[in-house]
């Protein structure tokens, strides 16, 4: 993919969690993203919200609980599908502004990702719906 960072590049692509597979469960997110074990690979997220709408991210490494945001801006982009049928979506990403260093904050009960003018750039509550 063109909009992935440089930095992305030459990595092995890998399936760590999968709701299909797992649950959905932002612990269990959570558990395999320790069980990976790879702080410095980037990592690809995508969801799939109840109305097939695509979206997600690409951050700069595991993602793990904190009590702070972790991450870079160098590989945090945001990304989603427009278009309702299939052979009409566009890939639409939003990168780093660089106003702040909000990148990831993966919280017990909440993940998100990019934040500025209050709002988030992607947020995900614990139970993954």
């Amino acid at each position: 993919m063109e909009i992935l960072p440089p930095r992305a590049e030459g990595y092995p692509w890998v399936s760590i969690y999968n709701s299909e597979k797992h649950g959905f469960s932002l612990t269990t997110l959570y558990r395999k993203m320790i069980e990976f074990d790879e702080d410095l690979s980037p990592v690809l997220l995508i969801v799939r919200d109840t109305r097939e709408h695509v979206f997600g991210a690409v951050v700069s490494g595991a993602i793990r609980p904190s009590d702070h945001y972790t991450g870079t801006g160098d590989s945090c982009l945001l990304w989603r599908f427009l278009g309702e049928a299939p052979h009409t979506r566009e890939l639409r990403h939003f990168n780093w502004t660089g106003e702040n260093q909000f990148f990831v904050n993966a919280a017990k009960d909440s993940l998100s990702i990019g934040a500025g003018g209050g709002h988030y750039g992607l947020w995900l509550d614990g139970t993954l719906p």
